[in-house]
């Protein structure tokens, strides 16, 4: 049998073996520079997530980086009663997000531990419904604590040092207004938590061979050019990076006009592996809208 013991910030469970066990939870409490002091006076164990630090884009190519956040830095704090080791997770990290914690394992006590949290693909969001648990735990101790966070399109490529590793979005699909110049973000991160013995940097290329027709690779037609911002770049674990690609097209259609679908062969080399992707341009009429890069 369980007993369960509650209150506003602590539940204590009471095992008929006679083991205690905490399950703490907490909300985000927002901290000017993540000041903060030693464990509350009440000795409850807890984790207190700081102010996230935001940071934009840095591309060559300005108009697409406006209010574009690459990533999000929020500091984590955990306390406990006495010293703990404790290991950090986020149970409920939705689709095409990503997070890294400075230290997947601190050692908490009333004084604190502390470490930080990246997030790609959403951003802290205050009052925003999804709330996202950040969670510290070990054999008899385990706190939670939410933060609010919204998700954007940025949908984070993540290389993990594989051979199948790839640069740009499986059957990219991209939509773009005729007789304009079109950038599209594309985000991307290296982690090879996952895999051990992988390299600390993967040094990758991109290259637009032409359009693809029939089979066959043609040299790009006079109307239509495709570039990147970076085609030559490394990735250091950890480390997201941003580039653009922006396709320019010098097609007039009118507005009665169907959507002209074309597709571009790129040569992309990761980690000294290459392989060739196609990405799916389909160019559309005025008045008609288009969508964003996947």
């Amino acid at each position: 049998m369980v007993r369960m013991y509650s209150s506003r910030m602590m539940t204590i469970a009471i095992v008929a073996a006679g083991v205690i066990a905490f399950v703490v939870v907490s909300t985000m409490i927002a901290t000017s520079n993540h000041q903060r002091s030693t464990l509350p006076a009440s000795n409850a164990a807890q984790i207190i997530l700081g102010d996230p630090i935001s940071y934009p884009v840095n591309d060559s190519w300005g108009s697409v980086t406006d209010g574009f956040i690459l990533y999000e830095v929020i500091p984590v704090t955990v306390y406990a009663p006495a010293s703990t080791s404790m290991s950090l997770t986020v149970p409920n990290l939705p689709p095409q997000t990503w997070v890294h914690f400075g230290k997947t394992s601190v050692v908490a006590s009333p004084a604190g531990a502390d470490t930080t949290m990246m997030i790609m693909g959403a951003v802290a969001q205050p009052g925003n419904a999804y709330r996202l648990t950040v969670e510290a735990s070990s054999p008899n101790l385990t706190v939670n604590s939410t933060v609010h966070i919204a998700t954007d399109d940025s949908s984070p490529i993540v290389l993990q040092g594989n051979p199948s590793d790839e640069l740009l979005p499986p059957s990219s699909n991209v939509q773009v207004p005729a007789n304009t110049a079109t950038p599209d973000a594309i985000s991307m991160v290296y982690d090879s938590a996952a895999n051990r013995g992988s390299p600390a940097t993967l040094d990758a290329n991109l290259k637009v061979l032409g359009l693809q027709v029939n089979g066959s690779t043609q040299s790009m037609p006079s109307w239509l050019s495709v570039n990147f911002s970076k085609t030559a770049f490394t990735l250091t674990q950890y480390q997201p990076i941003f580039i653009s690609m922006r396709e320019s097209n010098t097609l007039a259609l009118s507005t009665t006009s169907k959507p002209v679908t074309c597709v571009v062969a790129i040569d992309e080399t990761v980690g000294g592996v290459e392989s060739v992707q196609h990405v799916t341009l389909t160019i559309m009429p005025p008045f008609q809208s288009a969508e964003p890069f996947p």
